[in-house]
Formats: structure tokens, sequence, C-alpha cells
């Protein structure tokens, strides 16, 4: 997630707002799941692997936007062989300084991408949760931040939404047409857009999010 920095943006009082839930969050849970408001573990990595599937991140340099304290580090080493470069933003400070306990080799900071860019290059970018709290404008966020994170990308994008299509709505929490993203992506960032919403992450329940990678040529 992004921070604010001297030169404030548009989001500027929402990111502060997630700011402190999410450093309130990992106060009251410590560096779980909870504490980046995923279920368990089991739930939280089949989502990052999904976002893994966008292309051979075995070695390439990645940018998880939204890193928390750093989880998705631990999956690309322990199951995917990664030998890349890895960086990680986040809003929360105390999610940051676990994450940079963990893995003194990775980078981790905090930045605001609408108001500094994305500070570099990357093959990829993930991002994984952090389209899912209700903000003032969520679509307009979403959209921002796709278009600024892909511009800083050499390869693809990954990210992951809550889908309109469910059988249940959170009212803190913002579902999307995955069919409105598709389109966006499509006809604003790139051709090569695929749209993954077939997988379930509980047993016996609709798929509730879904996964988009967006390509370069």
């Amino acid at each position: 997630m992004p921070t604010v920095g001297k030169n404030r943006s548009r989001f500027s009082a929402d990111v502060s707002r997630l700011e402190e839930h999410y450093s309130r969050l990992f106060m009251e849970h410590n560096d779980t799941p909870a504490a980046v408001q995923q279920r368990d573990r089991t739930t939280q990595e089949s989502r990052m692997l999904r976002l893994c599937e966008v292309g051979d991140i075995s070695e390439a340099a990645i940018l998880d936007w939204g890193c928390g304290s750093g989880h998705l580090l631990h999956v690309l080493r322990t199951q995917l062989n990664f030998q890349g470069q890895y960086t990680g933003y986040d809003v929360s400070e105390p999610h940051l300084q676990a994450a940079r306990l963990k893995f003194p080799d990775a980078t981790f900071d905090r930045r605001d991408i609408f108001s500094k860019g994305a500070g570099g290059e990357f093959d990829y970018v993930l991002i994984s949760g952090v389209f899912n709290n209700k903000i003032n404008d969520n679509w307009e966020f979403m959209k921002e931040a796709i278009s600024i994170l892909f511009s800083a990308t050499r390869k693809a994008i990954a990210f992951n939404a809550l889908s309109y299509y469910v059988d249940y709505f959170d009212d803190h929490l913002f579902y999307v047409d995955p069919c409105k993203v598709f389109e966006f992506c499509k006809k604003n960032i790139s051709p090569l857009v695929s749209l993954r919403h077939d997988y379930r992450l509980k047993p016996g329940t609709l798929p509730y999010e879904f996964t988009v990678y967006v390509r370069r040529g």
C-alpha cells in the first residue's frame, strides 16, 4: 500500500485511514494472516500463488505492492525457488519493521506511488488484497494504481480483487464487476489481459474473488 509523502495525493486521506487500520491489526494480531485481513495461511498463500502464475518469476525483479510483513517473499523462496530481486511497499510501518527483520536482504519501503511514482522499473508487479477495503472512491483508486504500476513494469502486472458476483457482501469491503476491470485494462492499459474467476478459496462457496494478469507485448 502507498503512504503519504510531502506531496499529498487525492488519496492521502484514505491512505492515512488504511495505515491506521493495518497498523492496529498488526498490534492486535502480530505477524499473522489476521494482521492483513486474511483468513488463514492456506488461503493467503493460494492467492499469492495465483498471482505468481503471471510469468516466469524465478529470477525476476518483483515489486510487491501492499507487501504487509513480506509473506509473499517467503512463498516465493520456499515454494517457487525465487532467486530474483524483491521490493515491497506497504502503508503500515509495524508490518514493514517485521518484514525487515525477517528478510534483511530485501527492500521494504513506504512510498506514495500516487505522488512519487513507482520508484523504478520492475519485471513484475504483484498486488494481493490491496483493493479490498472500502474507501471514498475505490474505482478511481484502482484505475490510477494499475496505470501507475503497469507503467513501471517490463513484463506484467498481476492483481486480485473481490468479485461483484458473490452471495454475500460485507459493508466494509469493495466488490467490483470483473468485466468492468477487464474492460478498463483492455482499453487503457494493454491488449494482453487475462482474467481468472474460476477458483475457490474455500470449499463449497462461490468463487468470490478474481485475478487479473496484464502483460506487455
